[in-house]
């Protein structure tokens, strides 16, 4: 580690008393769970299903959707409603922002900021890699996409919105070897991931430093808190600071609106983005010998929402390529009132955030003294 990365994270460090952080901003926010989380969920998607019922409310619920976003272009994209309901949300909130993401990702990489080896472990980067594939097209950039089969079941990682015990897959450890052994040698691997904590990355990112990796591991989040580097940080604070804690210091983003957009990110999983396939929760050993990851199909209409929403999202790219970051901060901005508009029965957003998983001190001290994470200068492109 260089004397710059080790001076940065002493200051970090020093500035844990969380007086000017989001996360305890979130401490201090009424939780929301048991039944009260079910009917949440519940709540939003109800609201689903009346929108996707009414060609009236539909239509109403366009009108807002062009009102957020000038730039919304009504779709069928399905001709399942409900689908096609969740699928023009994604393409007037959630496709913008996430390909303002993959911009910066892109963008980076073009000034070798960060490695042209992406790492997205599946389900959750499956709307980002959709995005990023796309817009790399667009962009003529060459992109080396992995895509191991690394979740919080498989790496038996604790997670208190799950239950059972964490165990470890038996075949994870030689899963990693295998889908990473052909990648310790090069630039490095920039990881990306919608947020929150890394917790599956400091598994992987620790694996691969044991294993010979001398280059830089990279784990880039769309909304990270803590000593993570995160797009969202980067954005609101102009390019200035990524790294989620540092910017909260330095009151280059303000705590409380990054806790506020906690609900943002919650919400991305009831759009069904992800959900090509159900949550991969065990490895096995094929007939050629290469570990795979056991996928288990879901339902029709799953799957459909599934194809729907990322249609939203690799359609919609070309648009937004030529669009600057400001746009993505409007879209943001935007959140408070998404958050009216929930409540009074449109399908934008939840109406509170889930809670955040436990023992976050303890795990983002693990990365502090980890070491084995990477933090370059970002850029964001700037306006037209």
């Amino acid at each position: 580690m260089s004397n710059v990365e080790i001076d940065q994270q002493s200051a970090w460090s020093e500035n844990l008393g969380h007086l000017n952080s989001a996360l305890a901003v979130l401490g201090e926010m009424p939780s929301v769970e048991g039944n009260e989380l079910d009917r949440l969920l519940a709540k939003f998607h109800e609201s689903v299903k009346t929108i996707a019922g009414s060609e009236v409310a539909f239509a109403k619920m366009c009108a807002l959707l062009k009102e957020i976003n000038p730039h919304f272009i009504l779709k069928e994209f399905s001709t399942l409603p409900k689908a096609n309901v969740l699928a023009n949300v994604v393409a007037g909130i959630y496709g913008p922002l996430i390909h303002g993401f993959s911009q910066a990702v892109i963008e980076n990489i073009q000034m070798s900021n960060l490695p042209e080896v992406i790492v997205a472990p599946p389900r959750d980067t499956i709307p980002l890699v959709t995005s990023l594939k796309t817009m790399a097209g667009i962009e003529g950039v060459d992109l080396q996409i992995i895509k191991p089969p690394v979740t919080r079941k498989t790496a038996g990682i604790p997670n208190n919105q799950s239950s059972g015990t964490a165990k470890e897959d038996p075949l994870f450890r030689s899963m990693v070897h295998q889908e990473f052994k052909h990648r310790l040698n090069g630039t490095g691997l920039t990881e990306i991931e919608f947020g929150i904590y890394s917790t599956t990355s400091l598994k992987i990112a620790r694996l691969l430093k044991s294993m010979g990796l001398k280059e830089k591991y990279i784990a880039l989040k769309f909304y990270g808190l803590g000593p993570n580097l995160s797009y969202v940080h980067g954005l609101l604070s102009g390019g200035k600071e990524w790294v989620a804690e540092s910017a909260e210091s330095q009151l280059l983003v303000d705590p409380a609106q990054i806790a506020g957009l906690m609900v943002l990110l919650d919400s991305l999983e009831e759009f069904g983005m992800q959900s090509v396939y159900q949550s991969v929760s065990r490895l096995y050993l094929g007939d050629d010998g290469k570990i795979l990851p056991f996928v288990q199909p879901v339902d029709v209409e799953t799957f459909e929402i599934a194809r729907a929403t990322n249609e939203a999202i690799a359609s919609t790219a070309l648009y937004y390529a030529t669009i600057g970051p400001g746009f993505a901060i409007h879209l943001l901005e935007q959140v408070p009132h998404l958050v009216e508009l929930a409540h009074q029965g449109y399908p934008f957003i939840l109406q509170a955030p889930i809670p955040p998983m436990d023992n976050k001190e303890q795990h983002f001290a693990s990365i502090r003294t980890a070491g084995v994470f990477s933090y370059p200068e970002l850029v964001l492109r700037k306006e037209a």
